[in-house]
């Protein structure tokens, strides 16, 4: 088999093995293997397609030919976006992953498999960088080359962009894991790659939004933002590729990525074989795990013992990094740029309100919810101890029990973090916190129920790399189609029932029939769960 071909086939095979859930999804429908790469591969292909929509609209207000600050700014920003896709996915296809060894009695050469593993990093992450696609058209859209040209000359940067990009993130995730304190502290160090630029990307959107703001109201011109050098290069190749400075760029950046391509296979790729083979998935053996625990804490009650276990099952750091990302990121992003940029205060609003805020409560307790979120894995995180504990002598029931009332705290403790904070931005008054808060517990158990019993249902304990149990049921359109659709239901009924407060007379009395309506549908729905789950587990 020729080396291309080689690539070729393991490309394949790593496509499959990153998407588990939905290759078995589609081989029961009877699709062939042909089909199914197809599908997995369109699913980026829309993925890519959302984000230079979505981002090339929001740029578009900008002239980037005249603002070369903002045009630094955001390649910094969607690189570092890049950066913490590529920490997610690399930890997953290479660290944590155990199928190196399985290639090494297999006819494949070792250049072969790492390329086929590097090419899915790239596919997995370019989708992240495709705003940056669209940032480089709208620039050159605008500067004083010819259209068609200045399009294709914008995709050809891109390229060298977004191989910049990958080969730069490689290098560092690399050099880190061969540090010290990456062995030593592993799940904090990966969950700090992951936190921290993310935490970057939304300040940065926070920011890019506030000025955006000034501009769009203001009397006077947006003043540019302070040139980010590393990225100046692109900025210059795009205006003026034939002068001097862009010529200069030019060969810089080739000449870096000539570096980095020596440096992936000379040094990367022989650490990460090593690594591989050496053992680098992660561990589960319940016993040493709890032997350990127990020299350390000695836990005085069998549920006290079951709670340490549990913490140490959520630790994985791609696990913490989607749970920051659902329950923090994205009211970050959506709520405190409105609240800030447009001075939004509710300290007026009346209390009559309270079932509005109630329903609010819950909309966004289930909007935080999820197939990846906690409640929808912990089971499965058991993997190889989820037998273990089934042949112990004690209430397995029980066990199971003590584990959804973790992961229901857990995941209701974020989500009021996120409403306190919002009703003090926001100055709402304490009615209608109190309400907001109660909703939120209302949603957050029956949500966490919902996806507790889902894991159930689609229990996967031979996983070898988390990202495996989120693409279970329909993957990751699945989850987005189905947060729309929860959004715009949320978003519906709080404005019906805004309607029908202000609208209809006795208020009071609406409110009270809304809430029996919410709560009684809420209690068939518990029953519900009661008789055909909890009673028969």
């Amino acid at each position: 088999m020729s080396t291309n071909r080689q690539i070729l086939e393991l490309f394949k095979i790593n496509l499959l093995y990153a998407n588990p859930q939905v290759t078995e999804k589609q081989r029961k429908k009877g699709k062939s293997s042909a089909s199914i790469y197809k599908a997995i591969l369109w699913q980026y292909v829309f993925l890519g397609a959302l984000f230079i929509v979505l981002y090339g609209f929001t740029m578009s207000a900008i002239n980037f030919v005249e603002y070369p600050g903002f045009f630094t700014f955001y390649n910094a920003m969607f690189f570092v976006l890049g950066f913490s896709q590529a920490v997610s996915i690399m930890f997953n296809v290479f660290y944590n992953s155990k199928d190196i060894k399985d290639y090494l009695p297999l006819p494949f050469k070792q250049s072969s498999v790492f390329i086929a593993k590097f090419l899915i990093v790239g596919l997995a992450v370019v989708p992240f960088l495709l705003p940056v696609l669209a940032l480089y058209l709208l620039t050159a859209i605008r500067s004083p080359l010819p259209l068609v040209i200045g399009i294709i000359w914008s995709l050809l940067i891109f390229v060298l962009f977004a191989l910049l990009s990958l080969g730069i993130s490689v290098l560092i995730i690399s050099a880190l894991t061969r540090t010290k304190i990456f062995n030593q502290y592993k799940n904090i160090v990966t969950t700090a790659l992951l936190l921290i630029p993310t935490i970057g990307m939304v300040a940065g959107i926070m920011y890019i939004n506030q000025k955006q703001t000034d501009f769009t109201y203001g009397d006077v011109a947006m003043p540019d933002q302070t040139v980010l050098s590393p990225f100046l290069p692109f900025h210059e190749l795009l205006i003026e590729p034939l002068s001097v400075n862009g010529l200069l760029s030019l060969i810089v950046i080739l000449a870096l990525l000539v570096l980095l391509f020596l440096l992936v296979k000379q040094w990367v790729i022989p650490g990460m074989y090593q690594f591989s083979t050496g053992g680098g998935a992660e561990s589960r053996p319940v016993r040493k795990a709890v032997a350990s625990k127990r020299k350390r804490a000695k836990p005085t009650s069998l549920d006290q013992k079951l709670l340490h276990y549990n913490l140490g099952l959520i630790k994985n750091p791609t696990l913490l990094m989607q749970t920051i990302t659902t329950v923090f990121v994205m009211p970050l992003i959506f709520l405190f740029p409105f609240a800030f940029g447009s001075g939004l205060t509710l300290s007026g609003i009346s209390n009559i309100f309270w079932i509005a805020t109630f329903i609010g409560g819950i909309v966004f307790a289930l909007f935080t919810l999820n197939g990846n979120s906690m409640a929808g894995v912990i089971i499965s995180l058991d993997g190889e101890n989820y037998s273990y504990f089934k042949s112990l002598p004690l209430d397995f029931k029980h066990y199971l029990k003590v584990k959804f009332r973790f992961v229901f705290l857990i995941q209701l403790a974020l989500t009021s973090i996120v409403l306190l904070i919002a009703g003090f931005v926001l100055h709402l008054p304490w009615l209608l916190i109190v309400s907001l808060l109660a909703g939120n517990v209302l949603g957050t158990f029956l949500g966490s129920e919902y996806y507790y019993f889902r894991d159930l249902r689609l229990l996967t304990l031979n996983w070898t790399a988390i990202s495996q149990l989120f693409n279970r049921g329909g993957g990751s359109f699945a989850i987005v189609l189905l947060l729309f659709c929860l959004l715009v239901a949320g978003v519906a009924s709080v404005g019906i029932t805004v309607a029908l407060l202000i609208f209809l007379p006795f208020p009071e009395l609406i409110g009270g029939i809304i809430f029996g309506i919410v709560l009684l549908s809420c209690v068939f729905i518990q029953l519900y769960y009661q008789k055909n789950y909890w009673q028969r587990l």
